[in-house]
């Protein structure tokens, strides 16, 4: 258990302190953080680590340096800010609070926080300065939740006027995008291939089985397992390492692509590398 950096925060939510955040937002090091706070370095080391707690006096000292308050650092939701309202927008000036956290623009869909840098990270690669950041929620509005299309397909010079990339996250279940799959399957005399979330062959069969698509697509499933296809042949389907939808693949595409570095997924260490594993 990781009781030392975990908290219990009222309302009974499990908080991590942020001395380390809040230093680095601030872009200052260590050394010279400890410096100005009068301590050693080992002890804001530990402070950081949480092996030791700072004194009241040093929180508050904390809060002045790093331009934050003491709430952000002891990591409680602010009063003004509390997620139970999740319905409004997130204020630009309270986004760094969820640092490492997906939020929802209104705009470009999904986007992971990076306080850090002081910026969202879109699954298109874009990245967007928080200062810029508008009509940004921890989760999307009823208005904006896509629900089965009824209207005809869009026509081919129709979508040229889109440009969004939207990766569903956790929140949503496999199979999810049936019915917007089913229009277009109605309208058109071609075969389909569609995505939809899927992680398990019961749910890719129902499709099948369905007349739902033509052709089962998946992505993010077999980076999770790269034997998903011959486990679900054996009949191994326990055996199948479920991709999670947490976007640590997309992540950290975007964050290495330029160096040539592959992707990695957060439940299979193989991915990508699978001849040197």
């Amino acid at each position: 258990m990781r009781s030392e950096a975990l908290r219990y925060a009222e309302g009974g939510i499990f908080t991590a302190r942020r001395y380390r955040l809040a230093r680095k937002q601030k872009r200052i090091t260590l050394t010279a953080a400890a410096k100005m706070l009068d301590v050693s370095q080992p002890t804001l080391s530990a402070w950081e680590g949480e092996r030791k707690n700072p004194s009241v006096e040093s929180l508050i000292q904390m809060s002045e340096l790093y331009g934050v308050s003491v709430d952000f650092l002891l990591g409680l939701p602010e009063a003004r800010y509390h997620r139970a309202d999740m319905l409004q927008p997130i204020p630009p000036e309270a986004l760094p609070a969820f640092h490492d956290t997906p939020v929802f623009s209104s705009r470009y869909c999904w986007a992971m926080v990076n306080a850090i840098e002081g910026e969202l990270l879109f699954a298109s690669g874009m990245r967007l300065s928080l200062a810029d950041a508008a009509e940004v929620y921890v989760l999307p509005p009823a208005f904006a939740t896509l629900g089965a299309a009824v209207s005809m397909p869009l026509r081919r010079d129709e979508l040229t006027g889109y440009d969004c990339v939207c990766v569903e996250p956790i929140s949503f279940p496999q199979g999810w995008r049936k019915d917007l799959i089913k229009a277009v399957k109605d309208h058109v005399s071609i075969p389909v291939i569609g995505v939809s979330c899927i992680r398990e062959p019961q749910v890719a069969e129902s499709f099948l089985e369905g007349g739902i698509v033509d052709f089962v697509s998946m992505g993010r499933s077999w980076l999770a397992d790269e034997q998903w296809g011959l486990k679900v042949l054996e009949g191994r389907e326990n055996e199948i390492c479920k991709c999670i939808n947490c976007l640590r693949c997309f992540e950290s595409l975007n964050a290495w692509m330029g160096a040539g570095i592959p992707a990695e997924c957060a439940v299979n260490p193989r991915a990508c590398r699978e001849r040197l594993y």
